[in-house]
């Protein structure tokens, strides 16, 4: 971005028993908490929702499918597979085929339900 939140920003997916949520992490000392969330819806809305608005339907369905294609990619190594289960049986949900759940989920993604869960769940105001 064009703004010095702090030394360490960044962005993940989190799912916590269940509950999937994305995760700004801001870590500085210039401004207050409640300015560093006001910055972050800021660039919500006027980044992240025209980026999304830009894209077509094709590209949503090229990134959707390259995600559901490599949820199916087989762990590389001992410490991948463990790690997966592992968080499996902490997610206390033991969904065993889950990689092929949520590649089937993605290949349903529509353009429309990005603009949605944007709306409704990432917006400052949102419903959710």
């Amino acid at each position: 971005t064009k703004q010095q939140l702090g030394y360490i920003v960044s962005s993940l997916a989190s799912r916590t028993e269940g509950v999937v949520s994305m995760v700004f992490v801001v870590q500085g000392a210039v401004l207050e908490p409640g300015q560093v969330l006001g910055r972050v819806d800021t660039f919500l809305e006027e980044v992240a929702r025209p980026l999304l608005e830009a894209k077509t339907e094709a590209e949503v369905q090229e990134v959707a499918g390259s995600l559901a294609e490599a949820r199916l990619t087989r762990a590389q190594g001992l410490a991948e597979a463990v790690e997966r289960n592992l968080a499996e049986l902490m997610s206390r949900q033991l969904q065993w085929d889950r990689p092929r759940v949520e590649s089937d989920a993605l290949r349903r993604v529509r353009r429309a339900d990005v603009l949605a869960l944007l709306e409704r769940g990432m917006l400052a105001g949102g419903p959710e």
